[in-house]
């Protein structure tokens, strides 16, 4: 196509020369009409207007006017004489002027101006029908050295190239191919063709090497993929069994204090009853105080079986301060056994989030606890944990911070990690489920790396106005 496209740009080039140089053959044929004009006829016209001789004058126009191309001669003369021969038909007319002088003394005198009307129509005629043939003879040698380049190229190129075609269609990965083989005759030297047959072969040769070297690489990886999923599936079950054993410690650690203070009122009752005389009030209290710890371990029991059957977040609207507060008080126990307290500042009262409750009462109490634990391990009656909620540029911050030995920057990007724990007896899964809660409910949980006092962890929320 491009070949083609190619001769036939060529041909019109070739045509438009030829054309452009017959047209300045012409005009350089018309010039030598009108110097013929200027320097045979034109001197004998103005002996013709001295001598006052309109018959000759009248010749010599038609004289003019018989030269080929030239339709009509007007001679202008002083006071507004004219003499005219010859009529134009032409649609294409180009005029000429020229001044008559007569020499007379060695004084040149103007007789009067001669106007010749030139025809350009037959040159037009003849340009355009020159051009057809040099056309029509350009395209025809053109088409036959194209229709020439495509016979030779079909023999020498194309016919091979087909049959490589054919063989390559043939090809299949899976089974061994055939080489391929050309019959070309009169040839001696390899040439591109011969490499490019080369090249095919040992491609194929290659390509079924590797593809059998690939299936057995997938095999071999289908197996180590089936081992990674049991791998997978073993580990999702002792993630499970962790998470479990440390919802039950977190539980038993909460239940601590309720089940130790219904104990302390059973016995201060049984004391009570053992008195000859008792006062019922203060058995009254005490009875009240076993039932108040009873509802609250029920409520522990009952709150801990619910973050386990729960799958999805069931989002409300959460007061983050009051959420703070139960956390606390759930925590209590703890608290005075290590001599830990805890401040809580509330700027704003009406700190709100959507989030599931349960779930981020459990996340902040694994924070908390986490702060708890980090300050029991020091030698000082100095241990504090701050907890604050504010809400600050369209998100609700929550901050829990400790003045305890503080995080290490070689461990703030796997306290997060499941199974991670710098102490001994800790299965590194606390703060593991307080993000995955968090995250759930579209929140975020991040170490502050620039509080050098001990540890701060910061939880946002999206802060919604219309909640």
């Amino acid at each position: 196509m491009f070949t083609v496209l190619f001769s036939s740009v060529i041909t019109l080039l070739f045509t438009v020369v030829q054309l452009s140089a017959e047209y300045n053959k012409q005009l350089d044929q018309r010039v030598l009409f009108n110097q013929i004009i200027e320097e045979s006829l034109l001197d004998s016209l103005s002996k013709s207007i001295w001598t006052y001789d309109d018959a000759q004058i009248y010749l010599q126009l038609q004289g003019i006017v018989n030269i080929p191309s030239i339709e009509r001669a007007v001679l202008n003369l002083p006071e507004n004489v004219e003499f005219n021969i010859g009529e134009i038909t032409a649609s294409n007319i180009v005029d000429q002027h020229f001044d008559v002088n007569y020499q007379q003394a060695g004084q040149e005198r103007r007789m009067g101006q001669l106007t010749i009307y030139s025809e350009m129509d037959s040159t037009y005629n003849h340009l355009i029908a020159f051009g057809s043939a040099m056309l029509f003879s350009n395209f025809l040698k053109t088409a036959l050295v194209v229709l020439f380049m495509f016979y030779l190229s079909d023999r020498l190129i194309g016919r091979h190239l087909m049959h490589i075609s054919n063989k390559l269609a043939k090809f299949s990965e899976a089974e061994k191919a055939e080489p391929i083989e050309l019959n070309r005759k009169y040839h001696d030297e390899n040439d591109e063709i011969d490499l490019l047959v080369d090249s095919i072969n040992n491609m194929q040769q290659r390509i079924f090497f590797e593809r059998n070297k690939a299936f057995n690489e997938v095999k071999k990886k289908e197996e180590i993929q089936l081992e990674i999923v049991e791998q997978k599936e073993k580990l999702l079950k002792l993630e499970h069994k962790v998470s479990i054993s440390e919802i039950v410690r977190s539980l038993a650690n909460e239940l601590n204090a309720p089940l130790i203070n219904v104990k302390a009122f059973c016995k201060l009752t049984l004391e009570q009853m053992q008195q000859p005389s008792f006062d019922p009030k203060r058995v009254e209290l005490a009875v009240d105080k076993i039932i108040e710890n009873s509802c609250h371990a029920l409520d522990i029991v009952n709150r801990t079986k619910e973050i386990i059957q729960r799958n999805e977040p069931q989002k409300e609207k959460v007061n983050v301060n009051v959420l703070i507060e139960k956390s606390v008080f759930l925590l209590s126990q703890e608290l005075e056994s290590v001599g830990v307290s805890i401040n809580h500042h509330a700027p704003e009262d009406n700190v709100e989030i959507l989030a599931d409750k349960l779930q981020m009462e459990q996340a902040l109490l694994n924070i908390l606890r986490n702060s708890i634990e980090a300050l029991s391990t020091m030698d000082t009656s100095n241990r504090s944990i701050e907890a604050s909620a504010t809400i600050f540029q369209e998100q609700v911050i929550i901050r829990i911070e400790d003045n305890g030995p503080g995080l290490s920057e070689l461990i703030i990007d796997k306290i997060f990690q499941p199974f991670f724990s710098t102490r001994d007896k800790g299965l590194g899964v606390g703060l593991c489920i307080a993000k995955t809660l968090i995250t759930s409910n579209d929140g975020d949980v991040m170490v502050n790396l620039d509080y050098k006092q001990g540890a701060c962890f910061i939880i946002s929320f999206p802060y919604h106005r219309d909640i």
